[in-house]
């Protein structure tokens, strides 16, 4: 490869991570077997344990591998993240992913999902992959999910999830904006430490 060559591939690398775009090509067909395992993984979970806590206990290490905690956070925080400081970065990082993992791992233990069934793929202009899935719960009729799944240096992520054509990670950074327009960074970190949320 000619020197130009190597040039403009890094530069193209650089660009695609200044853009926060992901730096890798992210195969559909892998996106949609983590979502399948991942899924396969909760829902051996739910039928193994019937006690609360102890489904929520095994639960939480799954959010926390599954999903880009960091780049979630980052997110929700929108412009005013590039405000904080390094000290209220910190306490805002490990307060989401506390907030995110304790919220999602208590509401999932209480779900009587009786099957996850993949239906469809799409690869998103950003480079991420929007996986579509449908959650069956006892005879209810299936409940459309999406995940939104990156490829990551640390392998791949879940980003977002939409949920009936709802993204939840938009419905935070919504709720968030609205707390700290009235009490500012500090106090949403408070109310996530507290585990009030939004």
């Amino acid at each position: 490869m000619h020197r130009r060559d190597v040039m403009l591939a890094a530069g193209g690398l650089i660009l695609a991570v200044a853009a926060g775009m992901p730096a890798f090509a992210l195969e559909q067909a892998a996106a949609r077997d983590f979502v399948t395992r991942l899924a396969g993984k909760t829902l051996a979970v739910l039928r193994a344990e019937s006690n609360v806590d102890a489904r929520a206990s095994k639960l939480a290490p799954l959010l926390r591998d599954g999903l880009d905690l960091g780049a979630m956070g980052k997110f929700v925080l929108g412009r005013q993240g590039r405000e904080l400081t390094p000290t209220q970065q910190k306490s805002f990082g490990e307060a989401f992913e506390k907030h995110v993992v304790e919220t999602y791992s208590d509401l999932l233990a209480r779900q009587s999902v009786a099957d996850v069934k993949i239906t469809g793929d799409s690869k998103q202009p950003d480079g991420d992959v929007l996986v579509n899935s449908e959650i069956t719960r006892g005879g209810a009729p299936p409940t459309p999910y999406d995940w939104r799944v990156r490829e990551t240096t640390g392998g791949l992520k879940v980003v977002d999830v939409v949920i009936n054509g709802v993204s939840l990670l938009i419905t935070r950074r919504q709720e968030f904006a609205s707390v700290m327009r009235k009490d500012g960074v500090d106090g949403l970190i408070r109310r996530l430490e507290s585990g009030q949320g939004a």
